[in-house]
């Protein structure tokens, strides 16, 4: 079986001491999140904030990135190593796991307390997480979303410098078990595992 071609459009702008990054694509799939969030991790920078937005197969996000290393800078070099790593794991032709394991980088556990993972109905089903952040933090969290496949639709990112993050995540309403019980139940619980 032959892997898809994915193309994505990535840019990036210098923002005081940091960067936004731009992403763009006309084809939505499941994990798309937790690839992008991958990336980022193992080229090492730091999610500060995201607003993520799908609309049917088009996906936009926005990221406001900082570096891990003192001088880090998002070349267009850098931004098209990135882009190509990233449609290497759209297209499947390398898991995630191998990725981050090639890449050397190990995904953090112990962010989110039984208080820091809680349900929302409003604006539509979706869960809110508060936490302690850790680089990668994201990549873990979309990764449990793309494993019980859980379609994000809209996704609001945001790390203050007391270390703290807090994220919202609104899913597909269509998705009729975002309203069982039983399957939020078990989703604020894998979360919490984090």
């Amino acid at each position: 079986m032959q892997a898809t071609s994915y193309r994505s459009h990535l840019r990036a702008e210098a923002y005081q001491d940091r960067f936004l990054l731009y992403f763009e694509t006309e084809r939505d799939r499941p994990g798309v999140l937790f690839r992008i969030a991958a990336v980022l991790f193992a080229n090492d920078w730091n999610i500060e904030q995201a607003s993520i937005h799908t609309s049917g197969s088009l996906i936009r996000d926005e990221f406001l990135l900082s570096g891990q290393r003192s001088g880090q800078s998002l070349s267009q070099l850098v931004l098209e190593q990135m882009r190509a790593e990233l449609e290497t794991l759209l297209s499947d032709d390398l898991s995630v796991i191998d990725y981050l394991t090639i890449k050397n980088r190990d995904l953090p556990t112990g962010s989110f307390t039984s208080g820091g993972v809680e349900w929302v109905q409003v604006p539509g089903p979706g869960i809110a997480l508060t936490g302690r952040d850790k680089p990668g933090l994201l990549t873990v969290v979309a990764a449990v979303f793309h494993v019980v496949d859980l379609n994000i639709l809209e996704a609001k990112i945001s790390s203050r410098e007391s270390g703290e993050v807090r994220n919202i995540f609104y899913f597909d309403p269509a998705d009729v078990r975002t309203r069982d019980s039983n399957f939020c139940l078990r989703l604020v619980h894998l979360l919490q595992r984090i």
